[in-house]
């Protein structure tokens, strides 16, 4: 499945690490702002391989910021624009545009939160990504996401038992992909990571 729809439910269930984000144990994430240039995500064969670097104690600290990743926006955009049948429908605006960052701010673009426990991660088939990781809610949902960094360091980071979050909103696609007509698109991961890896 392409980083644009990744995130798929299971039945149980070159940027860096950005320290100016930060969601606390109880805290409740802030509402996404229009970034200042057109960013988006990638799909997991075109997944940019960014290393992540600073981590905060006690919270959690964002790792994958979609405004953050403007080569894979510019691929995300070039499809939408096209003419094929894959790539996002520009329900509201094109992916990565003012138009579209507001409609998320506003609500009219809904973002869902996940959060949970690490229960799994992959390195992918040869061990060079894109590496993913499952993520398993209180409820015992599980579900996969790619890491959106280098498989190195997402080894690190992406460590078995911690807890992670992870910010999507639902859009819909041209065609249908594995079934459906709507794929997630992450917007932000963050990932609780000790004092120690700072």
């Amino acid at each position: 499945m392409t980083a644009v729809g990744h995130g798929s439910q299971g039945e149980n269930g070159n940027g860096s690490i950005r320290t100016d984000s930060t969601v606390c144990e109880h805290g409740q994430s802030g509402t996404a702002r229009p970034p200042t240039k057109m960013i988006s995500e990638s799909t997991e064969a075109d997944a940019p391989q960014r290393s992540c670097q600073a981590v905060q104690l006690g919270c959690h600290s964002t790792v994958y910021r979609l405004q953050d990743d403007h080569a894979a926006l510019k691929s995300m955009q070039a499809t939408s624009n096209s003419d094929g049948e894959a790539g996002l429908r520009c329900t509201h605006g094109l992916i990565g545009s003012e138009k579209w960052w507001n409609c998320i701010a506003n609500t009219a673009l809904a973002v869902h939160v996940v959060k949970g426990e690490v229960s799994g991660f992959w390195l992918g088939q040869w061990g060079d990504g894109p590496a993913e990781f499952e993520l398993r809610s209180a409820d015992g949902v599980t579900s996969r996401w790619l890491c959106q960094i280098a498989p190195r360091e997402a080894s690190s980071v992406f460590c078995l038992g911690r807890q992670a979050i992870v910010e999507y909103v639902e859009q819909e696609l041209k065609t249908p992909f594995a079934g459906s007509m709507r794929t997630n698109v992450v917007v932000r991961i963050a990932v609780e990571l000790p004092h120690a890896e700072s």
